[in-house]
């Protein structure tokens, strides 16, 4: 069975290594939001690192968020498990699965209103194809870009080594390229998550015939483009206000334009099915 997060073991492979992977799931009215995208991700990362899924999991998940009333949070850490003091896990027990229940982060439903402001990081994430995708334990990366960020801003864009924009410091990035006439992601195959909220868009729009591209983006392409949102699992569809380099706006955008306001609720009428 599984545990509340109170604490690692002092040999646990999730505290020494970042050994395993985590999602975060909002629960509205008891019920958690896109499971079937969260119990998907935690399979396949957990085969990106040779983790046998505990099949459990699904069931305590709802067996918590029953009793969330209005709105809050369930978050899951699987841990390759304990044992062994260097590196291999051959001598390792069997994954262990933490969860821990928080607070909404109410701030979020003023930012979707107002809008977000983001900078771009000087902290670029380093390429590895054997864990592109993947929402492993080892976050350092997110952890240095979170501690340089401004003061001023929301949240940052980050890039790759070689320039490549990726992803916000905790969220994924679409864009509306007036170009193509169509919407536009990062592609991940070499660094970055692939959050939940990201796959739900990507259904979403190809449910409703829009078209959206995963690509190789640079910021020059990006600030030419009309639209930009943020996303993850918690804050849905965050649109962006203002995009700063060195303390200047290279983008603005109206943030509640009518027409995204309307995709965002049919987007949330979508996900509230699922």
């Amino acid at each position: 069975m599984s545990e509340y997060l109170t604490g690692f073991a002092l040999n646990s492979r999730a505290a020494n290594y970042g050994d395993g992977c985590f999602t975060t799931i909002r629960v509205v009215g008891g019920h958690p939001q896109l499971l079937g995208y969260h119990v998907k991700r935690l399979k396949a990362d957990c085969q990106t690192l040779g983790i046998d899924y505990p099949d459990h999991i699904e069931g305590e998940i709802l067996a918590i968020a029953e009793k969330s009333v209005m709105q809050g949070v369930v978050k899951v850490v699987i841990s390759r498990g304990d044992g062994g003091r260097g590196y291999s896990p051959r001598d390792c027990g069997a994954a262990k699965v933490y969860l821990s229940e928080h607070a909404y982060p109410e701030h979020y439903d003023a930012k979707r209103a107002h809008g977000v402001v983001l900078s771009l990081s000087d902290v670029r994430l380093s390429k590895q194809p054997l864990l592109a995708g993947a929402k492993h334990l080892n976050r350092l990366e997110q952890v240095l870009i979170k501690r340089a960020m401004p003061d001023d801003v929301d949240d940052c864009l980050v890039l790759d080594t070689a320039g490549a924009v990726i992803e916000a410091s905790a969220g994924n990035l679409f864009a509306f390229s007036p170009v193509q006439n169509g919407w536009i992601t990062p592609l991940l195959t070499e660094c970055g998550v692939k959050g939940v909220m990201r796959a739900a868009v990507i259904d979403y729009f190809a449910q409703q015939n829009v078209q959206v591209e995963e690509r190789e983006l640079s910021v020059d392409h990006l600030l030419t483009c009309s639209r930009l949102f943020i996303c993850n699992a918690l804050m849905g569809m965050m649109p962006v206000k203002t995009v700063k380099i060195n303390d200047t706006v290279v983008y603005a955008s109206e943030p509640n334009s009518a027409e995204f306001n309307q995709l965002c609720a049919d987007f949330c009428d979508w996900m509230s099915q699922r």
